[in-house]
């Protein structure tokens, strides 16, 4: 009877749930929102740990000289149309949201700015979420950037000498299957990204600072899956620590393709632009799998020096040499091993649309507990030693792939994406994963800032765990997630998320469940 019960209520809540979906989609089909005139559009795509991403270490790009002689000059630069303008010709046009990345999505729209350009408008230069999306009019309550415009103008001073920054704040309604009493339906987030190009300000050329700061005003990610199913609410990480500065780096243009980078680094940031799964869970998907992917080796936030190369103005190499530990609170970098990352990014063409090709390899020194041990810990023996072992690593390749792209706007299209993980499963927690799936802009024509995704995720727990654990059924982890996220206005958005996640682990509490989330995110 009881089991008759629950299927009755999950029955009625999946039907709930895609009601309210219809409902949004259906609100959205019938509401305009237009990109204003003035504005330039960039999309860049660096690659940090396999995922094609934007990357926010500053670096000077390439836009074809073309582009810049068939249009007037972008806000807040100076590009002087030429009457022997050739195609085969590059100016640099400086960006502090890029790392190193001209890729083949790499592209610039620049439309006649006929209108004074504001700070929100300068968004090549703050990494805003939504390139394209901007007002030419702060004072528009509906159509501005941020909540709170332009402040009389003294945000365009500031951002015009060098600092810019973006606070945010995301509240998280959810709910779930089956759920326990120690879940919580509301949670809610706190961020605030600054930056400071010291070349505006009149220093020295070429460097940038960065610091993200992040607040979590309610508890951290609830026990729905082994793996954060809400990554929004991942950081800072559980317990008393709710307030952490999760990024404090420095960053240095040298010549025309190389950028170096050290300090504190906030590597769940390195996807936060991606095309399809970027958003960083406080929008677009929801699961970890998606946002930033575990690798076992590279944490949430830790310390290091980063080399990025841009080759032949289309491919991208970059060396990440960082402290195995995560750093919140913070600790004495380096004190426990050193871990290395290489990754390489190709551009593609395919049937006319853009692609990215991105391989990425990691290896620790860091020590870790022997997996064939894992009894011992669980059921400690004094009179046994718990063996530690050395050589985790990742391997991974990604594609993106678009099918649509809007002419002359590269923040509008939507295409595919597929990742394919392998990891050492000794000491590493897991053998390797899959995930692939749909996304991306302008499903609905209308609808330019709107997002949506569908995607399917695996992860294989390592084999040598299994083994060292037969009476405990650890089964992989998989599932599937849908999303929409519904602007309002730019500065406004909501997202609808829905999660299906089978049993994990037999009789440990985590059976099938479906998991549902409501993100309210405000830009101050």
């Amino acid at each position: 009877m009881i089991q008759a019960k629950t299927k009755e209520t999950t029955q009625k809540l999946i039907l709930a749930i895609a009601a309210g979906v219809v409902a949004l989609l259906g609100f959205a089909a019938v509401t305009h929102a237009e990109t204003p005139e003035g504005t330039i559009l960039f999309t860049n795509v660096n690659v940090f740990d396999g995922v094609a991403v934007q990357d926010p270490v500053n670096t000077t790009a390439q836009v074809p000289v073309n582009s810049v002689c068939q249009s007037a000059s972008a806000p807040g630069k100076e590009a002087s149309r030429s009457a022997d303008c050739k195609e085969d010709e590059t100016l640099p046009v400086e960006d502090t949201a890029d790392a190193a990345a001209v890729g083949n999505r790499f592209s610039a729209s620049i439309e006649p700015a006929k209108k004074k350009v504001f700070a929100q408008d300068l968004l090549s230069e703050s990494e805003s979420s939504d390139p394209g999306q901007t007002s030419a009019d702060p004072d528009s309550f509906f159509k501005r950037r941020y909540l709170t415009g332009d402040w009389g103008g003294s945000r365009t001073k500031l951002a015009e000498n060098g600092l810019v920054f973006d606070v945010s704040l995301t509240q998280f309604v959810q709910w779930i299957t089956d759920e326990d009493e120690g879940f919580d339906r509301y949670g809610a987030k706190f961020d605030a990204l600054v930056k400071f190009d010291t070349e505006k300000a009149g220093l020295w050329k070429g460097g940038t600072f960065a610091t993200h700061i992040e607040a979590r005003l309610s508890d951290g990610p609830q026990r729905i899956s082994i793996y954060p199913a809400n990554s929004g609410l991942f950081v800072p990480t559980n317990g008393d620590k709710k307030l952490a500065v999760s990024e404090l780096s420095y960053s240095q243009k040298i010549g025309k393709s190389t950028t170096i980078a050290f300090g504190l680094f906030n590597t769940a940031d390195f996807g936060a632009k991606a095309p399809f799964t970027g958003g960083n869970g406080l929008e677009g998907f929801s699961h970890i799998a998606f946002v930033s992917q575990p690798t076992g080796v590279t944490p949430p936030t830790t310390w290091g020096f980063r080399y990025i190369r841009q080759i032949k103005k289309k491919y991208v190499f970059t060396f990440f040499v960082h402290d195995p530990q995560i750093q919140y609170p913070w600790r004495t970098p380096f004190e426990k091993g050193v871990s290395f990352l290489g990754t390489f990014n190709a551009p593609s063409r395919f049937f006319g649309k853009s692609g990215t090709h991105s391989f990425a390899a990691s290896i620790s020194t860091k020590k870790g507990t022997n997996l064939r041990d894992i009894w011992q810990v669980i059921v400690p023996d004094p009179d046994v030693v718990v063996g530690l072992k050395r050589g985790a690593f990742s391997l991974s390749y990604q594609y993106d792939q678009f099918f649509f792209e809007k002419k002359g706007d590269p923040s509008q299209g939507w295409g595919m994406f597929a990742k394919f993980q392998l990891n050492d499963g000794n000491p590493n927690i897991i053998d390797g994963a899959v995930l692939f799936g749909i996304g991306g802009k302008g499903l609905i024509p209308s609808r330019k800032i709107d997002r949506f995704g569908v995607g399917y995720f695996t992860i294989w727990p390592s084999s040598t765990l299994r083994e060292a654990l037969p009476d405990i059924p650890i089964r992989r982890e998989s599932g599937v997630e849908a999303f929409y996220t519904f602007a309002a206005t730019p500065w406004l958005k909501f997202t609808a998320d829905l999660q299906y996640l089978p049993e994990t682990i037999a009789g440990a509490g985590l059976e099938d469940r479906i998991y549902f989330n409501i993100r309210t995110k405000i830009d101050f």
